[in-house]
């Protein structure tokens, strides 16, 4: 059940993302250790980091991901370890991926993010 009952605000998960871009660069470790977010960040299996679904590699595009959802709901997570750039992206409905997708690339256009650039760029999982 803590997949299907962990619940959240935008807010908390923006700061929650902040303290791992932070604690990667040694900045601090309200959260969790530098040690435990190198471990975190670092590939396992294929892309998959520990908890996070892993991104682009190179040292400012290093990213981080994961979304989420529920009956009704539909989310994701998205950041770089380094550039200080993410965004959380939360919707209220079953259909909310279609829309979660065009915010990304919304933003980035705007940011110069590569990842969502494409207009058929794969849905993240």
């Amino acid at each position: 059940m803590a997949c299907s009952s962990l619940w959240t605000t935008p807010s908390d998960l923006a700061r929650f993302v902040i303290e791992i871009q932070k604690s990667a660069s040694g900045k601090s470790n309200k959260v969790l250790s530098q040690k435990m977010i190198n471990e975190m960040l670092t590939p396992g299996i294929e892309d998959f980091g520990l908890g996070l679904f892993l991104g682009e590699k190179a040292d400012v595009r290093r990213s981080f991901y994961h979304g989420g959802g529920n009956e009704g709901i539909r989310n994701m997570m998205f950041a770089y370890t380094s550039a200080g750039q993410g965004t959380i992206v939360m919707t209220n409905s079953d259909n909310g991926q279609a829309l979660i997708d065009e915010v990304l690339r919304a933003i980035a256009r705007e940011y110069g993010w590569t990842n969502y650039l494409v207009e058929n760029t794969p849905t993240l999982k």
